[in-house]
């Protein structure tokens, strides 16, 4: 119960970061700026207000800045942070899930009881 406790816990810390991160407009600016400066990417993110900044030609021809470099090395440190978190969290899950299958296979097997025939033999005589 503690364990299931502990990954939902978990579980809903992730989604709550996972949101704020979501409605977080200046990471979704970042994202935006890499997309356009570095991947040369036309395409627009579904998440993003590419009508507040539309992308102009004069800035994309530029090379990348060290800011923008930065700025990656930011987002991919907190990416393997949080893979790093969630992977404790998917233990835990499995752990749960084995558990789960063993007492359903306990309550299975109480079902299926064994009886010797001797056994039946000896009650009915």
């Amino acid at each position: 119960m503690v364990m299931q406790m502990d990954w939902m816990q978990a579980r809903w810390e992730r989604e709550a970061s996972m949101r704020s991160d979501a409605a977080n407009k200046a990471q979704l600016r970042e994202l935006e700026h890499i997309r356009t400066k570095i991947f040369h990417s036309r395409k627009p993110l579904l998440l993003t207000d590419s009508a507040e900044h539309p992308p102009t030609g004069e800035s994309s021809s530029r090379k990348p800045t060290l800011k923008t470099f930065l700025v990656i090395a930011r987002f991919i440190a907190r990416m393997r942070l949080s893979a790093r978190s969630w992977a404790e969290q998917e233990a835990v899950r499995r752990k749960l899930v084995a558990v789960m299958e063993e007492k359903r296979k306990e309550k299975r097997s109480k079902g299926f009881r064994v009886v010797r025939v001797e056994d039946i033999t000896s009650s009915v005589a």
